[in-house]
């Protein structure tokens, strides 16, 4: 065990140089939990040959409807009041433009947030990796407390050392995703390993 908290601790402080404004703010005491221990009863179909995670669809939806209803704001306040001030009407709509930007761009093109995870008897990949179960030693979840919520994030350690994290900000759903991964993960390295 002192292999994996000697990776642990390498991968904290490897997210921490990527975001010191984060590591500055709340400190860095993730929590690592391995899939083994988050797997959940299995109440999914055995008979499935692979399983994909996709990002999380009720969150986009969201930021698109959020989207949408402050643009409709701002256009229904220029059509019904006169006396705008056109200047701070300007420096919202730029405001808004580059939110809309930036909420766009993560939803929807960010390739660190936004891939496909696939989960199979081979093994586990992404859009650009792929892992057979011989390669992978360990597979675990890191939650990193981020004011009231967390950031989580699937690591996955090799049998040669090195590792790969992967962010999980857009696969959140209503219930989460990190119990349902895990035992995907988890049936599939017992089942084909």
């Amino acid at each position: 065990m002192d292999y994996l908290d000697d990776i642990h601790k390498k991968i904290i402080e490897d997210l921490d140089k990527k975001d010191v404004l984060t590591e500055r703010l709340f400190g860095s005491n993730g929590t690592f939990i391995l899939t083994s221990e988050l797997r959940k009863s299995n109440s999914f179909s055995t008979s499935l040959q692979f399983k994909i995670f996709k990002p999380s669809n009720p969150l986009m939806i969201t930021g698109v409807v959020i989207i949408i209803i402050a643009w409709l704001f701002i256009f229904y306040s220029i059509a019904t009041f006169d006396n705008l001030n056109q200047g701070a009407l300007g420096i919202v709509m730029l405001s808004m433009f580059l939110v809309t930007v930036g909420l766009l761009w993560q939803l929807f093109y960010d390739p660190t947030l936004n891939y496909m995870l696939r989960i199979d008897q081979f093994g586990l990949g992404t859009d650009d990796q792929f892992f057979t179960w011989s390669q992978i030693h360990e597979t675990s979840i890191l939650e990193i407390p981020l004011g009231k919520g967390h950031a989580e994030y699937l690591i996955i350690i090799l049998s040669n050392g090195d590792y790969w994290n992967f962010d999980l900000s857009n696969f959140r759903g209503f219930f989460g995703v990190k119990k349902t991964l895990s035992s995907y993960i988890e049936h599939y390295k017992s089942a084909y390993a």
